[in-house]
C-alpha cells in the first residue's frame, strides 16, 4: 500500500484537476514548478480518499494550487510544511489560495513555512483584518528565512496572524542554508527537530 507520495512537475490539462486516493497515505508531498509549455497550468488537487494523510509538503514556483477534500481528510492533515517562491502578477490570487489552504488545514499541529510565502500572503488585501477560523491546535510555528531588507515587519505582522487563535505556539527562525538538502529532507527535519 502506498503510504508516502511526491508528485513533481506535474502538468494537468483541460481545466481538470489532479486526484489523489490512497486509504494508507501517510506523506504527501507536491513540488510545482512551471513547465515552459504550460506557464498557466493552474490545476487543483483533491485528496479523495486519504483518512490516513498526517503530512503534506507544499513547494511551488508561480502558483500555489488550490487545495480540496472532505473536511475529515484535510482535518487529519497536523504537520504542514509550505515554500512558495511568486510572480508579482500572481501574488494576490496565491496569497489569496495559501489563506484558504491555512483555513482548510483547521488542526495543523506544525507549521513549516518559508519567508518568501508569507511575503507571497502579505500582499492579500487588508489581511491584518481578517480573523482566521482555524490554527487553534497550533504548537510549532517555523518559518524558514532568507536575508532581506524590510522582511523582518513583515515577518513579524505574519507572526501575529498565525498565532491569533495559539498564542502559546513555540515560534523558531531557521535561516537557509548554503548547499541545503532536498525537501524532503528539510521537511522531516524541521518537523522531527534535527539540526539542519
Amino acid at each position: 500500500m502506498l503510504n508516502t507520495l511526491i508528485v513533481r512537475s506535474c502538468v494537468v490539462l483541460d481545466g481538470q484537476n489532479l486526484r489523489i486516493s490512497s486509504a494508507k497515505l501517510g506523506s504527501l508531498t507536491i513540488r510545482l514548478y512551471p513547465y515552459k509549455n504550460f506557464p498557466g497550468s493552474t490545476f487543483g488537487i483533491e485528496l479523495y480518499n486519504a483518512p490516513s494523510l498526517h503530512t503534506f509538503a507544499f513547494t511551488g514556483d508561480g502558483y500555489i494550487h488550490k487545495l480540496y477534500g472532505s473536511k475529515s481528510v484535510l482535518s487529519s492533515i497536523k504537520y504542514v510544511y509550505i515554500d512558495v517562491v511568486c510572480h508579482w502578477s500572481l501574488r494576490r490570487r496565491s496569497a489569496s489560495n495559501i489563506l484558504d489552504l491555512l483555513v482548510e488545514l483547521a488542526n495543523i499541529e506544525s507549521l513549516t513555512i518559508t519567508s518568501t510565502t508569507l511575503m507571497v500572503l502579505s500582499k492579500f488585501p487588508d489581511l491584518l483584518k481578517v480573523k482566521l477560523p482555524s490554527l487553534l491546535n497550533l504548537k510549532s510555528l517555523k518559518i524558514r528565512t532568507r536575508p532581506r531588507h524590510g522582511l523582518a515587519t513583515i515577518l513579524n505582522r505574519m507572526v501575529h496572524l498565525l498565532l491569533q487563535n495559539s498564542p502559546l505556539a513555540k515560534v523558531d527562525y531557521i535561516k537557509y542554508k548554503k548547499g541545503e538538502r532536498c525537501i524532503q529532507q528539510l521537511f522531516k527535519d524541521t518537523l522531527f527537530g534535527s539540526t539542519i
